[in-house]
Protein backbone atom coordinates (compact mmCIF):
# COMPACT_ATOMS: atom_id res chain seq x y z
CA UNK A 1 0.00 0.00 0.00
CA UNK A 2 2.75 2.41 1.00
CA UNK A 3 4.62 1.52 -2.18
CA UNK A 4 1.59 2.38 -4.29
CA UNK A 5 1.18 5.71 -2.48
CA UNK A 6 4.86 6.55 -3.04
CA UNK A 7 4.62 5.65 -6.72
CA UNK A 8 1.45 7.72 -7.09
CA UNK A 9 3.10 10.73 -5.41
CA UNK A 10 6.20 10.43 -7.60
CA UNK A 11 4.16 10.11 -10.80
CA UNK A 12 2.06 13.14 -9.77
CA UNK A 13 5.16 15.21 -9.01
CA UNK A 14 6.75 14.19 -12.31
CA UNK A 15 3.58 15.17 -14.16
CA UNK A 16 3.45 18.53 -12.40
CA UNK A 17 7.10 19.16 -13.28
CA UNK A 18 6.53 18.17 -16.90
CA UNK A 19 3.30 20.10 -17.44
CA UNK A 20 4.92 23.54 -17.91
CA UNK A 21 7.41 22.07 -20.39
CA UNK A 22 4.63 20.35 -22.32
CA UNK A 23 2.58 23.56 -22.31
CA UNK A 24 5.40 25.73 -23.66
CA UNK A 25 6.28 23.15 -26.32
CA UNK A 26 2.62 23.16 -27.36
CA UNK A 27 2.57 26.98 -27.53
CA UNK A 28 5.79 27.05 -29.52
CA UNK A 29 4.47 24.60 -32.09
CA UNK A 30 0.99 26.09 -32.46
CA UNK A 31 1.27 29.84 -31.77
CA UNK A 32 4.06 30.43 -34.30
CA UNK A 33 1.64 29.51 -37.09
CA UNK A 34 2.00 27.31 -40.13
CA UNK A 35 5.01 27.61 -42.41
CA UNK A 36 4.18 28.81 -45.92
CA UNK A 37 6.86 28.20 -48.56
CA UNK A 38 5.52 31.03 -50.75
CA UNK A 39 5.92 33.58 -47.96
CA UNK A 40 9.35 32.29 -46.98
CA UNK A 41 10.51 32.49 -50.59
CA UNK A 42 9.09 36.01 -50.95
CA UNK A 43 10.88 37.19 -47.82
CA UNK A 44 14.21 35.78 -48.97
CA UNK A 45 13.80 37.59 -52.30
CA UNK A 46 12.93 40.91 -50.65
CA UNK A 47 15.60 41.03 -47.97
CA UNK A 48 18.09 43.86 -47.42
CA UNK A 49 20.80 42.25 -45.34
CA UNK A 50 22.69 44.44 -42.86
CA UNK A 51 26.29 43.71 -41.96
CA UNK A 52 26.65 42.17 -38.50
CA UNK A 53 29.70 44.25 -37.66
CA UNK A 54 28.27 47.71 -38.34
CA UNK A 55 24.72 48.98 -38.62
CA UNK A 56 24.05 50.92 -41.81
CA UNK A 57 21.27 51.66 -44.29
CA UNK A 58 21.44 49.36 -47.35
CA UNK A 59 21.48 51.58 -50.42
CA UNK A 60 18.84 49.51 -52.19
CA UNK A 61 16.53 50.03 -49.22
CA UNK A 62 17.35 53.71 -48.79
CA UNK A 63 16.38 54.57 -52.36
CA UNK A 64 12.96 52.97 -51.79
CA UNK A 65 12.08 55.19 -48.81
CA UNK A 66 9.37 57.64 -49.77
CA UNK A 67 9.76 61.24 -48.64
CA UNK A 68 8.27 64.60 -49.55
CA UNK A 69 5.88 67.19 -48.21
CA UNK A 70 3.11 65.65 -46.15
CA UNK A 71 4.88 62.29 -45.81
CA UNK A 72 5.95 60.64 -42.55
CA UNK A 73 8.23 57.61 -42.17
CA UNK A 74 7.62 55.70 -38.93
CA UNK A 75 10.07 53.26 -37.35
CA UNK A 76 8.27 51.25 -34.63
CA UNK A 77 10.72 49.55 -32.28
CA UNK A 78 10.34 46.95 -29.56
CA UNK A 79 11.88 48.72 -26.58
CA UNK A 80 15.15 47.41 -25.19
CA UNK A 81 16.54 45.50 -28.16
CA UNK A 82 19.83 46.03 -29.97
CA UNK A 83 20.60 47.70 -32.37
CA UNK A 84 17.40 49.80 -32.52
CA UNK A 85 18.94 53.12 -31.55
CA UNK A 86 21.89 52.62 -33.89
CA UNK A 87 19.60 51.97 -36.86
CA UNK A 88 17.50 54.93 -35.75
CA UNK A 89 20.44 57.35 -35.98
CA UNK A 90 21.53 55.87 -39.31
CA UNK A 91 18.01 56.32 -40.71
CA UNK A 92 17.58 59.98 -39.77
CA UNK A 93 21.11 60.80 -40.91
CA UNK A 94 20.57 58.97 -44.21
CA UNK A 95 17.25 60.72 -44.81
CA UNK A 96 18.72 64.10 -43.96
CA UNK A 97 21.81 63.64 -46.10
CA UNK A 98 20.08 62.15 -49.13
CA UNK A 99 16.54 63.56 -49.00
CA UNK A 100 16.85 66.63 -46.76
CA UNK A 101 14.43 65.28 -44.13
CA UNK A 102 15.11 67.48 -41.10
CA UNK A 103 12.36 66.72 -38.60
CA UNK A 104 13.03 63.83 -36.21
CA UNK A 105 9.96 63.03 -34.10
CA UNK A 106 10.83 61.13 -30.94
CA UNK A 107 8.55 59.52 -28.34
CA UNK A 108 9.79 61.89 -25.64
CA UNK A 109 8.56 65.02 -23.88
CA UNK A 110 8.98 68.46 -25.44
CA UNK A 111 11.26 69.59 -22.61
CA UNK A 112 13.72 66.79 -23.37
CA UNK A 113 13.52 67.47 -27.11
CA UNK A 114 14.44 71.10 -26.42
CA UNK A 115 17.46 69.99 -24.37
CA UNK A 116 18.54 67.55 -27.10
CA UNK A 117 18.30 70.26 -29.76
CA UNK A 118 20.53 72.44 -27.63
CA UNK A 119 23.06 69.62 -27.20
CA UNK A 120 23.23 68.50 -30.85
CA UNK A 121 23.63 72.10 -32.04
CA UNK A 122 26.26 73.15 -29.53
CA UNK A 123 29.88 73.74 -30.51
CA UNK A 124 31.10 71.23 -27.92
CA UNK A 125 29.43 68.02 -26.87
CA UNK A 126 28.29 68.14 -23.24
CA UNK A 127 28.20 64.39 -22.59
CA UNK A 128 27.27 64.81 -18.94
CA UNK A 129 24.21 66.85 -19.91
CA UNK A 130 23.35 64.31 -22.63
CA UNK A 131 23.47 61.42 -20.15
CA UNK A 132 21.24 63.39 -17.79
CA UNK A 133 18.65 63.87 -20.55
CA UNK A 134 18.73 60.17 -21.45
CA UNK A 135 18.12 59.27 -17.80
CA UNK A 136 15.19 61.70 -17.72
CA UNK A 137 13.74 60.10 -20.87
CA UNK A 138 14.27 56.76 -19.12
CA UNK A 139 11.76 57.76 -16.45
CA UNK A 140 9.10 57.32 -19.15
CA UNK A 141 10.75 54.52 -21.15
CA UNK A 142 13.25 52.69 -18.89
CA UNK A 143 14.75 50.61 -21.73
CA UNK A 144 16.12 53.83 -23.27
CA UNK A 145 18.96 54.08 -20.77
CA UNK A 146 21.52 52.15 -22.84
CA UNK A 147 24.95 52.64 -24.33
CA UNK A 148 23.42 52.49 -27.81
CA UNK A 149 21.06 55.38 -27.07
CA UNK A 150 24.03 57.47 -25.93
CA UNK A 151 25.97 56.49 -29.04
CA UNK A 152 22.97 57.45 -31.22
CA UNK A 153 22.83 61.01 -29.92
CA UNK A 154 26.61 61.37 -30.17
CA UNK A 155 26.38 60.30 -33.83
CA UNK A 156 23.59 62.80 -34.52
CA UNK A 157 25.61 65.51 -32.76
CA UNK A 158 28.71 64.72 -34.84
CA UNK A 159 26.65 64.79 -38.03
CA UNK A 160 24.87 68.05 -37.19
CA UNK A 161 28.21 69.76 -36.53
CA UNK A 162 29.14 69.39 -40.19
CA UNK A 163 25.81 70.43 -41.70
CA UNK A 164 24.89 74.03 -42.42
CA UNK A 165 22.11 75.59 -40.36
CA UNK A 166 19.47 75.25 -43.07
CA UNK A 167 19.85 71.46 -43.16
CA UNK A 168 20.41 70.47 -39.51
CA UNK A 169 18.33 67.73 -37.87
CA UNK A 170 15.68 69.07 -35.49
CA UNK A 171 14.11 66.98 -32.70
CA UNK A 172 10.38 67.18 -31.92
CA UNK A 173 9.02 65.81 -28.63
CA UNK A 174 5.91 63.87 -29.64
CA UNK A 175 4.60 63.59 -26.07
CA UNK A 176 4.18 67.35 -25.76
CA UNK A 177 4.92 69.19 -22.55
CA UNK A 178 4.81 67.21 -19.32
CA UNK A 179 1.41 67.27 -17.63
CA UNK A 180 -0.37 69.07 -20.48
CA UNK A 181 -2.23 66.08 -21.91
CA UNK A 182 -3.53 64.20 -18.88
CA UNK A 183 -6.39 61.86 -19.77
CA UNK A 184 -5.54 61.62 -23.47
CA UNK A 185 -4.23 58.45 -25.07
CA UNK A 186 -0.56 58.47 -25.93
CA UNK A 187 -1.20 58.01 -29.66
CA UNK A 188 -3.57 61.00 -29.71
CA UNK A 189 -1.00 63.21 -28.01
CA UNK A 190 1.77 62.10 -30.36
CA UNK A 191 -0.31 62.66 -33.48
CA UNK A 192 -1.55 66.07 -32.38
CA UNK A 193 1.98 67.17 -31.45
CA UNK A 194 3.34 66.26 -34.87
CA UNK A 195 0.35 67.72 -36.73
CA UNK A 196 0.64 71.00 -34.83
CA UNK A 197 4.36 71.15 -35.63
CA UNK A 198 3.86 70.37 -39.32
CA UNK A 199 1.03 72.88 -39.71
CA UNK A 200 2.91 75.76 -38.08
CA UNK A 201 4.14 78.10 -40.86
CA UNK A 202 7.24 78.83 -38.77
CA UNK A 203 8.35 75.21 -39.31
CA UNK A 204 7.83 75.10 -43.08
CA UNK A 205 11.54 74.70 -43.83
CA UNK A 206 11.77 71.82 -41.34
CA UNK A 207 8.89 69.78 -42.79
CA UNK A 208 9.04 70.60 -46.50
CA UNK A 209 10.50 67.16 -47.29
CA UNK A 210 8.49 65.19 -44.76
CA UNK A 211 9.26 63.84 -41.29
CA UNK A 212 10.84 60.80 -39.67
CA UNK A 213 9.64 59.40 -36.34
CA UNK A 214 11.06 56.81 -33.93
CA UNK A 215 8.30 55.33 -31.75
CA UNK A 216 7.14 52.16 -30.02
CA UNK A 217 6.07 49.33 -32.32
CA UNK A 218 2.26 49.57 -32.27
CA UNK A 219 2.34 53.37 -32.58
CA UNK A 220 3.70 52.86 -36.10
CA UNK A 221 0.64 50.86 -37.21
CA UNK A 222 -1.34 52.66 -39.92
CA UNK A 223 -4.62 50.98 -38.96
CA UNK A 224 -6.24 50.61 -35.52
CA UNK A 225 -5.98 47.29 -33.67
CA UNK A 226 -8.03 45.50 -31.00
CA UNK A 227 -6.88 44.75 -27.46
CA UNK A 228 -9.13 43.44 -24.69
CA UNK A 229 -12.21 44.45 -26.69
CA UNK A 230 -11.04 48.02 -27.27
CA UNK A 231 -10.29 49.50 -30.68
CA UNK A 232 -7.03 51.43 -30.40
CA UNK A 233 -6.40 54.36 -32.74
CA UNK A 234 -2.68 54.48 -33.42
CA UNK A 235 -0.28 57.33 -34.07
CA UNK A 236 0.05 56.19 -37.69
CA UNK A 237 -3.69 55.74 -38.27
CA UNK A 238 -4.48 59.22 -36.90
CA UNK A 239 -1.87 60.79 -39.19
CA UNK A 240 -3.50 59.06 -42.16
CA UNK A 241 -6.92 60.31 -41.10
CA UNK A 242 -5.46 63.81 -41.43
CA UNK A 243 -4.50 63.08 -45.05
CA UNK A 244 -0.80 62.53 -44.42
CA UNK A 245 1.05 59.87 -46.38
CA UNK A 246 2.67 57.30 -44.07
CA UNK A 247 5.27 54.55 -44.48
CA UNK A 248 5.86 52.23 -41.53
CA UNK A 249 8.61 49.83 -40.53
CA UNK A 250 8.27 47.67 -37.41
CA UNK A 251 10.69 45.45 -35.58
CA UNK A 252 10.60 41.68 -35.21
CA UNK A 253 13.03 40.16 -32.69
CA UNK A 254 13.86 36.47 -33.18
CA UNK A 255 15.47 34.62 -30.26
CA UNK A 256 17.01 37.86 -29.00
CA UNK A 257 17.62 39.36 -25.58
CA UNK A 258 16.31 42.77 -24.56
CA UNK A 259 17.42 45.15 -21.83
CA UNK A 260 14.91 44.81 -18.98
CA UNK A 261 16.03 47.24 -16.26
CA UNK A 262 15.15 47.16 -12.59
CA UNK A 263 12.38 49.56 -11.61
CA UNK A 264 8.88 49.92 -10.28
CA UNK A 265 7.28 48.82 -13.56
CA UNK A 266 9.68 45.94 -14.11
CA UNK A 267 8.60 43.64 -11.28
CA UNK A 268 10.36 40.46 -12.47
CA UNK A 269 13.65 41.84 -13.74
CA UNK A 270 16.40 39.18 -14.11
CA UNK A 271 19.62 39.79 -12.12
CA UNK A 272 21.55 40.77 -15.26
CA UNK A 273 18.67 42.97 -16.55
CA UNK A 274 18.49 40.93 -19.75
CA UNK A 275 15.76 38.58 -20.96
CA UNK A 276 14.79 36.56 -24.02
CA UNK A 277 11.14 36.43 -22.93
CA UNK A 278 10.21 39.47 -25.05
CA UNK A 279 11.21 37.90 -28.38
CA UNK A 280 8.59 38.02 -31.14
CA UNK A 281 8.68 34.24 -31.55
CA UNK A 282 8.00 33.38 -27.92
CA UNK A 283 8.11 31.95 -25.39
CA UNK A 284 5.61 34.52 -24.00
CA UNK A 285 4.32 36.44 -27.00
CA UNK A 286 4.08 35.08 -30.55
CA UNK A 287 3.48 37.41 -33.50
CA UNK A 288 0.93 36.05 -35.97
CA UNK A 289 2.57 33.46 -38.26
CA UNK A 290 6.03 34.55 -37.14
CA UNK A 291 7.31 31.14 -38.26
CA UNK A 292 7.77 32.35 -41.86
CA UNK A 293 10.09 35.23 -41.05
CA UNK A 294 11.84 32.98 -38.53
CA UNK A 295 12.48 30.43 -41.31
CA UNK A 296 13.53 33.06 -43.86
CA UNK A 297 16.00 34.56 -41.35
CA UNK A 298 17.94 31.41 -40.51
CA UNK A 299 21.64 32.30 -40.51
CA UNK A 300 20.84 36.03 -40.88
CA UNK A 301 21.54 38.30 -37.90
CA UNK A 302 20.07 41.60 -39.11
CA UNK A 303 17.96 42.51 -42.12
CA UNK A 304 15.14 44.68 -43.43
CA UNK A 305 12.31 43.00 -45.34
CA UNK A 306 10.14 44.85 -47.87
CA UNK A 307 6.64 43.41 -47.59
CA UNK A 308 5.12 45.59 -50.33
CA UNK A 309 6.91 44.21 -53.39
CA UNK A 310 5.21 42.95 -56.55
CA UNK A 311 3.11 39.86 -55.93
CA UNK A 312 3.51 40.14 -52.16
CA UNK A 313 1.51 37.52 -50.22
CA UNK A 314 1.30 40.08 -47.41
CA UNK A 315 -1.43 41.90 -49.34
CA UNK A 316 -3.76 39.01 -48.57
CA UNK A 317 -3.00 38.01 -44.96
CA UNK A 318 -2.52 39.56 -41.53
CA UNK A 319 0.80 37.92 -40.68
CA UNK A 320 2.84 39.68 -37.95
CA UNK A 321 -0.16 41.84 -37.01
CA UNK A 322 -1.37 40.75 -33.60
CA UNK A 323 -0.09 38.26 -31.05
CA UNK A 324 -0.90 35.04 -29.25
CA UNK A 325 0.25 34.86 -25.65
CA UNK A 326 1.25 31.91 -23.49
CA UNK A 327 1.25 33.81 -20.17
CA UNK A 328 -1.51 36.41 -20.13
CA UNK A 329 -0.37 37.93 -16.83
CA UNK A 330 2.88 39.00 -18.52
CA UNK A 331 1.50 40.24 -21.83
CA UNK A 332 -1.90 41.06 -23.33
CA UNK A 333 -2.66 39.66 -26.81
CA UNK A 334 -3.87 42.04 -29.48
CA UNK A 335 -5.23 41.54 -33.00
CA UNK A 336 -5.59 43.50 -36.21
CA UNK A 337 -9.01 44.49 -37.50
CA UNK A 338 -10.88 41.95 -39.68
CA UNK A 339 -10.50 42.36 -43.46
CA UNK A 340 -7.26 44.34 -43.14
CA UNK A 341 -3.95 42.98 -44.38
CA UNK A 342 -0.41 43.25 -43.08
CA UNK A 343 0.29 46.03 -45.61
CA UNK A 344 -2.57 48.07 -44.17
CA UNK A 345 -0.48 48.21 -40.98
CA UNK A 346 3.14 48.44 -42.17
CA UNK A 347 5.32 47.94 -45.24
CA UNK A 348 8.74 47.02 -43.84
CA UNK A 349 10.11 44.79 -41.09
CA UNK A 350 13.41 45.32 -39.31
CA UNK A 351 14.44 41.84 -38.19
CA UNK A 352 17.06 40.95 -35.60
CA UNK A 353 18.08 37.36 -34.87
CA UNK A 354 20.01 36.09 -31.84
CA UNK A 355 21.08 39.54 -30.67
CA UNK A 356 22.30 40.25 -27.16
CA UNK A 357 20.79 43.06 -25.11
CA UNK A 358 22.43 46.51 -25.20
CA UNK A 359 24.42 47.49 -22.13
CA UNK A 360 22.93 49.88 -19.57
CA UNK A 361 24.34 53.37 -19.77
CA UNK A 362 25.57 53.23 -16.16
CA UNK A 363 28.02 50.47 -17.07
CA UNK A 364 29.89 52.68 -19.53
CA UNK A 365 29.56 56.20 -18.11
CA UNK A 366 31.53 57.09 -15.00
Amino acid sequence: MKKKIIITVLVTLAALIMLPTIYFVYCDRTYKGKEDSIKVSYLKDHMFKINDEEVYIPQAFGTKIQTGKGHVFLFGEQHGFSPNHLLDSKLIIYLNKNKDVRTYGAEIYAENAEKLNSIINDGNLDEKKLVSVIHDIGNDTPQTKTDECLKKWKEIYAYNRNVDKSHKIHVVGLLGKKGEHEGLRRDQVMAQSLLDFMQDPANSSLVKNGCYCFVGLAHAFQTPYMIEGDKVQTFGSILKEHQLSVTSMVQIAIDSYCYFPKGDEMTITPPDESTELASSNGPVSFFNNVINIEEASKGIKTAIYALDGDGSPYRHCNDLVGTKVSLSFLSHPYQGLPSYSTLDYFQYVFMINEHQAPKPINSIVR
